[in-house]
């Protein structure tokens, strides 16, 4: 999922959560996404409620969709 292929990593991400060929049982988009901001932070940071709550704290409008 993270560095393989020349595909776009949104569209690998899409495919692992909507086709059933690469679905990963009981992994959501939260959990996907945590991974990919672990994996690659430098490029896409991690974001979640947590993150979000800050952000929110520190003035900037932020939601998640």
């Amino acid at each position: 999922m993270l560095y393989e292929g020349t595909e776009p990593i949104e569209e690998r991400l899409f495919k692992l959560l909507e086709d059933n060929k690469y679905r990963i049982h009981h992994f959501g988009k939260s959990i996907m996404g945590e991974i990919i901001g672990w994996a690659m932070p430098e490029r896409y940071p991690i974001r979640n409620n947590r993150v979000n709550k800050a952000l929110r704290a520190l003035g900037f409008d932020v939601s998640v969709s």
